[in-house]
Protein backbone atom coordinates (compact mmCIF):
# COMPACT_ATOMS: atom_id res chain seq x y z
CA UNK A 1 0.00 0.00 0.00
CA UNK A 2 1.40 3.44 -0.90
CA UNK A 3 1.95 6.15 1.28
CA UNK A 4 -0.51 8.87 1.98
CA UNK A 5 1.04 12.22 0.55
CA UNK A 6 1.97 14.46 2.80
CA UNK A 7 -0.39 16.73 4.49
CA UNK A 8 1.64 20.18 3.40
CA UNK A 9 5.20 21.35 3.57
CA UNK A 10 6.62 22.95 6.89
CA UNK A 11 9.90 24.91 7.22
CA UNK A 12 11.47 24.99 10.59
CA UNK A 13 14.03 27.43 11.84
CA UNK A 14 15.31 26.66 15.01
CA UNK A 15 18.66 25.47 16.39
CA UNK A 16 18.17 24.15 19.41
CA UNK A 17 14.59 22.16 18.78
CA UNK A 18 14.73 21.51 15.09
CA UNK A 19 15.23 18.36 14.81
CA UNK A 20 12.81 17.65 17.38
CA UNK A 21 10.18 19.58 15.85
CA UNK A 22 11.02 17.96 12.65
CA UNK A 23 10.48 14.67 13.87
CA UNK A 24 6.89 15.58 15.48
CA UNK A 25 6.03 17.43 11.93
CA UNK A 26 6.82 14.45 10.07
CA UNK A 27 4.85 12.23 12.77
CA UNK A 28 1.94 14.09 12.17
CA UNK A 29 2.01 13.87 8.16
CA UNK A 30 3.61 16.62 7.41
CA UNK A 31 7.13 16.89 4.87
CA UNK A 32 9.50 18.91 6.96
CA UNK A 33 12.81 20.51 6.52
CA UNK A 34 14.79 22.45 9.19
CA UNK A 35 17.34 25.71 8.55
CA UNK A 36 19.87 26.13 11.20
CA UNK A 37 20.08 29.97 10.46
CA UNK A 38 17.74 33.00 8.77
CA UNK A 39 20.62 33.20 6.03
CA UNK A 40 19.75 29.73 5.56
CA UNK A 41 16.14 30.02 5.79
CA UNK A 42 15.71 32.58 3.23
CA UNK A 43 17.64 30.25 0.53
CA UNK A 44 15.53 27.30 1.45
CA UNK A 45 12.22 29.16 0.92
CA UNK A 46 13.60 30.82 -2.17
CA UNK A 47 13.95 27.29 -3.40
CA UNK A 48 11.65 25.26 -2.48
CA UNK A 49 7.21 25.58 -2.44
CA UNK A 50 6.37 25.49 1.69
CA UNK A 51 3.04 26.04 3.05
CA UNK A 52 4.23 26.76 6.64
CA UNK A 53 7.40 28.19 8.54
CA UNK A 54 7.60 27.60 12.45
CA UNK A 55 10.31 30.06 13.38
CA UNK A 56 11.79 30.64 17.07
CA UNK A 57 10.70 34.38 17.93
CA UNK A 58 15.15 34.89 18.05
CA UNK A 59 15.00 35.11 14.81
CA UNK A 60 12.28 36.74 13.84
CA UNK A 61 14.32 39.43 14.18
CA UNK A 62 12.90 43.54 13.54
CA UNK A 63 15.78 45.60 12.82
CA UNK A 64 16.42 46.37 8.91
CA UNK A 65 19.25 43.75 9.13
CA UNK A 66 18.27 41.08 10.59
CA UNK A 67 14.30 41.07 9.99
CA UNK A 68 13.75 37.10 9.05
CA UNK A 69 9.88 37.85 9.69
CA UNK A 70 9.88 40.70 6.95
CA UNK A 71 11.96 38.47 4.48
CA UNK A 72 9.54 35.94 4.80
CA UNK A 73 6.48 38.14 3.96
CA UNK A 74 8.53 39.94 1.12
CA UNK A 75 8.68 36.23 -0.21
CA UNK A 76 5.62 35.15 0.02
CA UNK A 77 2.45 37.76 1.90
CA UNK A 78 0.39 34.51 2.41
CA UNK A 79 2.67 31.82 4.24
CA UNK A 80 1.66 31.55 7.40
CA UNK A 81 4.67 32.20 10.15
CA UNK A 82 3.94 30.65 13.51
CA UNK A 83 6.43 31.89 15.83
CA UNK A 84 8.16 29.49 18.61
CA UNK A 85 8.47 31.24 21.56
CA UNK A 86 10.48 30.42 25.20
CA UNK A 87 8.22 30.41 28.33
CA UNK A 88 7.52 34.21 29.31
CA UNK A 89 7.86 35.58 25.92
CA UNK A 90 4.20 36.44 25.04
CA UNK A 91 5.28 40.32 24.34
CA UNK A 92 7.43 39.32 21.90
CA UNK A 93 5.09 37.08 20.60
CA UNK A 94 2.40 39.42 20.25
CA UNK A 95 5.34 42.20 18.98
CA UNK A 96 6.04 39.16 16.13
CA UNK A 97 2.36 38.62 15.52
CA UNK A 98 1.76 42.43 15.15
CA UNK A 99 4.69 42.32 12.18
CA UNK A 100 2.86 39.06 10.40
CA UNK A 101 2.91 36.09 11.75
CA UNK A 102 -0.16 34.09 12.40
CA UNK A 103 0.38 32.59 15.80
CA UNK A 104 3.02 30.92 18.13
CA UNK A 105 3.63 28.51 20.18
CA UNK A 106 5.30 28.22 23.56
CA UNK A 107 8.22 25.54 24.37
CA UNK A 108 8.16 22.89 25.09
CA UNK A 109 5.01 22.76 22.71
CA UNK A 110 1.76 20.60 23.62
CA UNK A 111 0.90 18.56 20.92
CA UNK A 112 -1.98 18.92 20.24
CA UNK A 113 -1.70 22.40 20.11
CA UNK A 114 0.71 22.29 17.60
CA UNK A 115 -1.07 19.51 15.25
CA UNK A 116 -3.87 22.32 15.40
CA UNK A 117 -1.95 25.18 14.61
CA UNK A 118 -0.65 23.52 11.37
CA UNK A 119 -3.58 21.89 10.31
CA UNK A 120 -5.57 25.66 10.53
CA UNK A 121 -2.64 27.71 9.48
CA UNK A 122 -2.62 25.91 6.37
CA UNK A 123 -6.44 25.34 5.59
CA UNK A 124 -6.22 29.01 6.07
CA UNK A 125 -2.92 29.27 3.48
CA UNK A 126 -5.15 27.45 0.84
CA UNK A 127 -8.15 29.86 1.02
CA UNK A 128 -6.17 32.91 0.66
CA UNK A 129 -3.94 30.97 -2.51
CA UNK A 130 -7.29 30.02 -3.98
CA UNK A 131 -9.24 33.58 -3.35
CA UNK A 132 -5.78 35.29 -4.72
CA UNK A 133 -6.34 32.65 -8.03
CA UNK A 134 -9.74 33.68 -8.38
CA UNK A 135 -9.26 37.31 -8.14
CA UNK A 136 -6.56 36.94 -11.01
CA UNK A 137 -8.96 35.29 -13.16
CA UNK A 138 -11.90 37.89 -12.30
CA UNK A 139 -9.77 40.70 -12.92
CA UNK A 140 -8.80 39.24 -16.91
Amino acid sequence: MAAAPPRGSVLIVDANAGEALRAFVTGEGYEAHTAQSPGEAVGTLAAGRFDLVLMDIDYAGGGADDDLLGAITALDRDLPVVLLTPMGSVERATEGMRRGARDFVRKPWEPARLTSILRNQMELRRALVELRRLETRSDD
